[in-house]
C-alpha cells in the first residue's frame, strides 16, 4: 500500500487477518510512483537501464555505421525514454536534466561527437526531439486522440471541449473544459483529488487553449500529430464524410454546431465528439451544410476554416424545402473546419441536417 509517510507513524496496516507494510514507492506496469509523486524513482531507474544500453552501445559503435547506431538508440534508449513520459509532465528541473543528459550522451555515441561538442546540432541532424518536448508532445497527441474518438473511452472522458451556459464569443474559440473537483458520481472533494485535478488542467499546453481554433492551430507540435494522417489520405487520396443529428426534432443554441451521427467518415477526419472535420492531407475540398427548421424557421449559420468564418448561411424552410450550402476551399494537412450556428432555433435532425465534405483532389 502506498500513502504519504510524511503524514503518518505506521510501518503497516491490518487489513482483516492480513499486515500491510508501507512503502514510500510502488511499481505498476514499470511505473514507479512514490510517495511526493516526485518521480525521482522513476527516473533513477529510466537512467539506469538507459546507461547499461548506452554502455554496450558505446562498445559496439565502431562496428557500426551512423544509420544501424541511430536506429538501435532508438529502440534501446529512446523508447525507456518515451515509455509513460506522460506522467513525468511538472517534475523538476533537475529531474528532467537527468533524463536529457542520458539523451544527449546517446546522441553523441551516434553521431560520434565529443562531449565539448554543443548537442544542440547534434540533436537536430538526428532529428531527436528534447526530452522536455516529447512528452509535451506525448500529450498533445493524447489530447487530439481523444477529441477525435482516436483514443480509449475512459481517456476521452477526462477531455471535454468548453461549452458555456450562455452566448459568449468564447464559444467559437473551442477551449477544452476545466476538469472540476465536484464532477462526477464519486466523492470527488477531497484533497488528493483536487490535486490531480490541476495536474490534468496543466498537461494541456497553452498553445492548446488560447486559439480560435478548437485544438491550438498550427504550432509546430499539431504538425507531428498529423504526419501520420498526411501519408494515409495521400496514399489513397479517399476523404470524405457525411454527418447528422441524433434527435429527429430539437432545438440547436447559438455557438458550436456538433453533428453527432456520423454516416460515413473514409479518412477518419471528422470528430463527432467536436463536430470538427480535420484535413488529413492538403489539397481541393467541397463541404456541404444543410439546415432543415420547422415551420417557417430561420436558422443563421457560419462555416469556420481555423478560426475564420469563410462562409455566412441562411437556412429557411417554407413548403417542406430548405437552403443547402456548398463551398469549395483548398486546405493544408491540419486545417479544421466546424458549422456555428448564430442563432436558437428548431430543426429537423436525422436525415434531414447534415454537414458533409469530401476532397477533390489531394495536392
Amino acid at each position: 500500500m502506498w500513502l504519504s509517510l510524511s503524514k503518518v507513524s505506521l510501518d503497516s496496516i491490518q487489513v482483516g487477518q492480513a499486515r500491510i507494510p508501507l512503502s514510500s514507492s510502488v511499481r505498476n506496469l514499470g511505473l514507479y510512483v512514490d510517495n511526493l509523486l516526485t518521480m525521482s524513482d522513476h527516473v533513477s531507474s529510466v537512467v539506469k537501464a538507459c546507461y547499461f544500453h548506452i554502455r554496450t552501445l558505446g562498445r559496439l559503435r565502431p562496428s557500426l555505421n551512423k544509420k544501424t547506431a541511430n536506429a538501435v538508440a532508438v529502440s534501446l534508449i529512446g523508447s525507456k525514454l518515451d515509455y509513460a513520459n506522460s506522467c513525468l509532465w511538472g517534475i523538476s528541473k533537475s529531474e528532467l536534466s537527468r533524463l536529457q543528459r542520458v539523451q544527449n550522451t546517446a546522441a553523441r555515441i551516434v553521431a560520434g561527437k565529443k562531449t565539448t561538442d554543443h548537442i544542440t546540432p547534434v540533436l537536430r541532424d538526428l532529428h531527436w526531439l528534447p526530452v522536455e518536448k516529447r512528452i509535451e508532445h506525448k500529450l498533445l497527441t493524447l489530447t487530439y486522440g481523444c477529441l477525435h474518438d482516436l483514443a480509449p473511452v475512459y481517456l476521452q472522458e477526462l477531455i471535454r471541449c468548453y461549452q458555456p451556459q450562455r452566448n459568449l464569443r468564447s464559444a467559437a474559440h473551442f477551449r477544452l473544459e476545466r476538469p472540476s473537483v465536484q464532477s462526477g458520481n464519486a466523492n470527488k472533494k477531497t484533497a488528493g483529488f483536487r490535486s490531480f485535478s490541476n495536474f490534468q488542467l496543466s498537461t494541456i499546453p497553452d498553445n492548446g487553449s488560447r486559439s480560435t481554433d478548437p485544438h491550438g492551430g498550427h504550432g509546430t507540435n499539431s504538425g507531428f500529430i498529423h504526419q501520420a494522417l498526411s501519408r494515409r489520405a495521400l496514399l489513397d487520396q479517399r476523404v470524405f464524410f457525411t454527418a447528422t443529428l441524433h434527435s429527429h426534432l430539437l432545438t440547436v443554441g447559438a455557438g458550436p454546431l456538433v453533428f453527432n451521427h456520423v454516416l460515413m467518415n473514409t479518412g477518419g477526419g471528422y470528430s463527432p465528439t467536436t463536430g470538427v472535420f480535420t484535413a488529413p492531407c492538403r489539397g481541393l475540398y467541397v463541404f456541404l451544410v444543410q439546415m432543415f427548421t420547422r415551420g417557417n424557421g430561420h436558422a443563421n449559420w457560419d462555416l469556420y476554416v481555423n478560426g475564420h468564418m469563410v462562409l455566412r448561411g441562411e437556412s429557411r424552410t417554407h413548403d417542406n424545402a430548405s437552403n443547402e450550402y456548398m463551398y469549395p476551399v483548398t486546405l493544408q494537412a491540419g486545417d479544421r473546419v466546424w458549422v456555428y450556428s448564430r442563432n436558437s432555433v428548431y430543426i429537423y435532425g436525422t436525415n434531414h441536417s447534415f454537414f458533409g465534405g469530401w476532397l477533390i483532389k489531394a495536392l
